[in-house]
């Protein structure tokens, strides 16, 4: 999904600007809604995926105080650096993650669906001295997965995992082959 924009530090960057074209941002919205809604994989005509930088401007977190929740917003101030930095597109590339994420994935692929409390979840995680609030962290700071009425989810139609030679584990999202395509630019740039 384009623009999902993972969380920092528990805030939410909510609105980001974008130095080039805006429209090209719309178009790509309208584009992966017409994927997603008619099961056509449109962007799987594109040969490279480009991540299109955007420079984040205002945040949120959700809070619970005296028994209540609300939002904590706040803004950032970014450097002419920083914002020199967001001009530059980078190419799409897979999340290395530990063996540990990787084993998860590859049920979660089987299972779709995984609760949290789940018993052989947690003598998993026990017997690699893996503490659960660490783990779902780790698992949504890859912005593939989510937990949803006490279940693991994805956010994504299809999640590629692989090895490579060098022995990294590697997930990504491969709703539109962008996984696919990177893994054989990897084998061919491997060999």
């Amino acid at each position: 999904m384009p623009y999902a924009i993972r969380m920092t530090d528990d805030y939410w960057e909510f609105i980001a600007s974008y130095t080039y074209n805006p429209l090209l941002i719309m178009l790509e919205l309208i584009w992966t809604r017409l994927e997603y809604v008619y099961n056509i994989p449109l962007s799987s005509l594109e040969e490279e995926f480009a991540l299109e930088s955007l420079a984040p401007l205002l945040a949120t977190k959700c809070i619970k105080q005296k028994g209540k929740i609300g939002w904590v917003n706040g803004y950032r101030i970014l450097s002419k650096k920083q914002l020199e930095a967001s001009r530059v597109s980078q190419n799409w590339k897979p999340i290395i993650i530990d063996k540990i994420l990787y084993f998860f994935l590859l049920r979660l692929c089987k299972e779709k669906s995984i609760n949290v409390n789940d018993p052989s979840l947690i003598d998993f995680l026990d017997s690699k001295q893996v503490a659960l609030g660490e783990f779902i962290r780790k698992i949504q700071k890859t912005g593939l997965v989510t937990i949803h009425d006490g279940n693991f989810k994805f956010l994504v139609r299809k999640c590629g995992l692989d090895i490579l030679k060098n022995g990294n584990f590697i997930c990504g999202d491969n709703s539109a082959q962008q996984f696919e395509k990177w893994l054989n630019n990897y084998s061919k740039n491997d060999n």
